[in-house]
């Protein structure tokens, strides 16, 4: 009779926990106990269960399975005599719930964070045959099962994390066979339905222009920069709550002393090997400075410190990519915690120009299903970054040879030539000629210098060509620059004009460039504005060109001066040419008249 009776007593228990609504994986707080009344029918009988909370995008690739954890028994333990209706509760083989086997009695008993982990991984790692399986169906997730507690996973939800929940069915009462099916919400009082608790893993990447200590553009999705530029960039996000709190009390054997006694904390997790990784990868014009690749972390989204590197990997460490691996241990441990990575670049010479952008993509892949290790979901985030050129190229990795022409910003005449721009309809197209027909100068040296007195020089021996073009490219918008011309073509004076070149940009709201006006001496000459597909936001269409003119820089002809000295002797031998061919001629005329005497 006493046996039956704590027996009794722990079906309460356990009924208690089935009264419960699931409890999904959060960072805080334990299932709380709710009194129910203990099921008495000898009948298993069915009942429904479902889970709501997959987000419609997850839907149709979602799969949802319960495994059965806690069973009804109808038997006595003491004769194995079947009874009249079921005598309790008990634990499916290899399932561990501390409160429950600790003492069947117990009036508060609780399903710990720890215990809801563990009990997903052993499910995962294949540590415990599943008493019983059944997979939710599509689309309201909904399924016919027997009483008892069930732990639901869902799995193959790509970049979206569910966390395992309880949920369970229970007898209506002690005399009816019927079960009892859920109907109120995840928090509520009372519920055999569960609102499974997702977590998105959020990728927010940023970049800023370090040389110049510029402000964010495109809310950190975009920066402008020179040759030789360094750029700052971060990648945020969160770990998921892998991890839960296990806190347990051990004493240490002293021999002829009392042994003490401390608190251990560990953590459990529904993961057997859970991976966080963040990797990055920039496009050629950008080097990574491998030296400043640092993991940080945060407990309030503010402020960051580094994390000791014994808990994390950087592989490879390379300049153009890198993977920063979280340790198990701290993955665990670090149940919703905030990092950051942060890193700088440099822009080398390789940078594209104009609407040719460098590239930046950060990525977080990450453990998504507790009973698959090899699965993983995928999350990135992208910046964007630019520099500018003069006369050059658009977009030469377009597939459109028009955007791939040169522009006319800058052209060097004489002091006769004019230059006139003459522009398609389309405005995707220019050609250039010179009034009265003139010709451009070549060979005109310059430098780009970033003050006026030509001792920060930027680009050096830059020459204008057979068409008078000058070409420049690397620079950054916002900043003043100065031209300054080094050595005058040959017959022409050195112009002693500096010229003030400036560029300004602006950006769509995803960090890609929406326009650049180039401005000389503070006039506004060319504005260059794109249009990108709707299909992919990096294309580039088309681009449409504001005309206001073309900028010439002039050069003087030397003057022609009179020469000065002697006269020579080349007079003397062409006067003596003329002499002699006179005598000739006078020599053959006399021979004549004599003749004809």
């Amino acid at each position: 009779m006493k046996l039956y009776k704590r027996m009794l007593a722990f079906g309460l228990a356990v009924a208690m926990i089935l009264g419960t609504a699931g409890t999904a994986f959060a960072v805080e707080g334990e299932t709380e106990p709710v009194a129910a009344t203990a099921p008495t029918s000898k009948e298993t009988g069915k009942g429904n269960i479902s889970v709501t909370g997959i987000e419609a995008e997850d839907v149709d690739k979602a799969k949802v399975t319960a495994y059965k954890i806690v069973k009804p028994t109808f038997a006595d333990e003491e004769t194995g005599a079947v009874v009249n209706g079921v005598t309790g509760w008990k634990l499916v083989d290899g399932i561990h719930i501390a409160d429950l086997e600790a003492d069947p009695k117990v009036t508060d008993a609780t399903i710990k964070q720890s215990e809801i982990y563990k009990i997903a991984q052993q499910i995962g790692a294949k540590d415990v045959t599943p008493f019983e399986t059944v997979t939710l169906n599509k689309p309201d997730f909904k399924a016919e099962v027997t009483p008892g507690m069930w732990i639901v996973v869902a799995t193959g939800t790509g970049t979206t994390i569910y966390n395992p929940v309880i949920v369970s069915v229970n007898y209506d009462n002690a005399m009816d066979i019927t079960t009892k099916d859920g109907t109120i919400s995840f928090g509520d009082e009372y519920s055999d339905t569960a609102v499974m608790k997702s977590s998105k893993i959020p990728v927010i990447k940023k970049a800023k222009n370090k040389t110049d200590q510029d402000e964010e553009k495109a809310d950190g999705k975009a920066t402008d920069a020179e040759i030789g530029d360094t750029i700052s960039f971060s990648i945020d996000t969160t770990i998921p709550a892998y991890g839960a709190a296990q806190t347990t009390t051990k004493t240490s054997e002293t021999t002829g002393e009392e042994g003490t006694t401390e608190t251990v904390t560990e953590y459990v997790s529904a993961y057997t090997h859970p991976k966080f990784e963040i990797s990055d990868a920039v496009t050629k014009g950008l080097e990574i400075q491998t030296d400043t690749i640092k993991l940080q972390e945060s407990d309030d989204g503010t402020s960051y410190t580094d994390v000791d590197e014994k808990n994390y990997t950087v592989d490879p460490k390379e300049t153009g990519k890198f993977t920063i691996k979280l340790k198990e241990d701290y993955i665990v441990a670090n149940p919703a915690k905030e990092v950051r990575v942060v890193y700088e670049a440099l822009v080398t010479e390789d940078a594209d120009y104009n609407f040719d952008e460098e590239t930046n993509t950060g990525k977080v892949t990450f453990s998504n299903d507790p009973t698959n290790e090899k699965s993983v979901g995928e999350e990135e985030d992208k910046t964007y970054h630019y520099t500018f050129a003069i006369n050059a190229e658009l977009d030469k990795d377009s597939e459109s040879q028009l955007l791939k022409k040169k522009t006319t910003d800058v052209v060097k005449v004489n002091d006769k030539g004019e230059v006139i721009a003459e522009i398609s309809s389309d405005k995707q197209e220019e050609t250039i000629t010179m009034k009265d027909g003139k010709t451009p100068v070549e060979n005109a040296v310059f430098m780009l210098c970033k003050d006026k007195a030509g001792t920060q020089v930027f680009k050096d021996d830059l020459t204008t060509n057979k068409d008078g073009y000058l070409t420049v490219n690397g620079l950054d918008a916002d900043t003043t620059y100065y031209l300054i011309e080094k050595t005058a073509p040959k017959g022409y004076s050195l112009s002693t004009k500096i010229t003030e070149v400036k560029i300004e940009a602006k950006y769509n709201e995803n960090g890609t460039l929406e326009s650049y006006t180039i401005f000389f001496d503070g006039a506004a000459i060319n504005e260059y504005k794109a249009t990108y597909s709707q299909t992919d936001p990096e294309v580039v269409e088309k681009v449409e060109y504001e005309q206001f003119g073309i900028f010439s820089l002039v050069n003087t002809p030397l003057p022609e001066l009179p020469s000065t000295g002697g006269m020579g002797t080349t007079i003397f031998y062409i006067l003596g040419s003329m002499l002699a061919v006179g005598a000739a001629v006078l020599l053959v005329v006399r021979r004549r008249m004599g003749s004809e005497n």
